[in-house]
């Protein structure tokens, strides 16, 4: 770290813990002061440990971390991830940031369109559930998209599964039929053992239930698709 950034950190470790209740006492406006509306998102600091001297201290570590030229990095689409030497481009999804990563994110969502209606118009078959098969980001991003929005009645039931214990696909497809199941399996590299032997099960699952071409009722998920072609060990 700079000096400038050891002195900004200095500095907030020197502020006095205050309760809330003295801190609304000392500001009868706190409300209002606090609390900040923006793109259609409310953020209420107010009923935080933070008064004026402790937001302008992290308003000194973030100059001082140069926040803003990082910032600016991330939207135009410049290498962020130097472990990998790639820009992080998940505002390009928001159709934010450098235009050729727009341009990327938007063939890839009508690449998804064209899958999403392949599904709903039974290329793969009738598919009344979706069994998906990956681990940490490739599982946990999907499992917070269907409990955001999958709560009630819907089209499909589906289900995530990470676990390698053979016990947590069971129970996960449970109450599926193998026939109207559409498999699906996330991995960079599909090279993850958990991942692959998760998969490799669930297609024993499909054929066992009498699905003569298991693979005709999978999608692979995976960036860049030659990852798939390379992989060895591809279930």
């Amino acid at each position: 770290m700079s000096d400038a950034t050891d002195q900004a950190w200095t500095a907030l470790e020197g502020l006095s813990a205050t309760t809330l209740t003295d801190l609304f006492a000392a500001e009868p406006d706190r409300l209002s002061r606090f609390v900040v509306d923006e793109s259609g998102i409310r953020f209420d600091f107010s009923k935080t440990h933070l008064d004026r001297p402790a937001l302008d201290a992290f308003v000194a570590l973030a100059d001082a971390a140069g926040l803003d030229a990082r910032r600016d990095a991330l939207f135009a689409g410049e290498i962020v991830n130097p472990t990998e030497g790639r820009a992080a481009e998940h505002a390009a999804e928001r159709g934010e940031g450098a235009p050729e990563g727009v341009a990327r994110a938007r063939r890839l969502h009508a690449r998804m369109r064209t899958l999403v209606d392949a599904v709903e118009a039974e290329a793969f078959g009738a598919v009344r559930h979706i069994l998906h098969i990956g681990i940490g980001g490739s599982a946990l991003g999907p499992q917070l998209l269907i409990d955001a929005l999958g709560r009630g009645a819907g089209r499909y039931e589906a289900a995530v599964v990470a676990n390698v214990d053979g016990a947590a696909l069971e129970a996960a497809v449970a109450d599926f039929d193998p026939a109207a199941t559409l498999l699906v399996i996330a991995s960079k590299t599909f090279t993850t053992g958990e991942t692959m032997l998760n998969a490799r099960s669930a297609l024993q699952w499909m054929a066992g239930g009498g699905v003569e071409d298991p693979h005709g009722r999978t999608v692979a998920l995976t960036d860049p698709p030659s990852s798939l072609k390379r992989s060895s060990r591809q279930p």
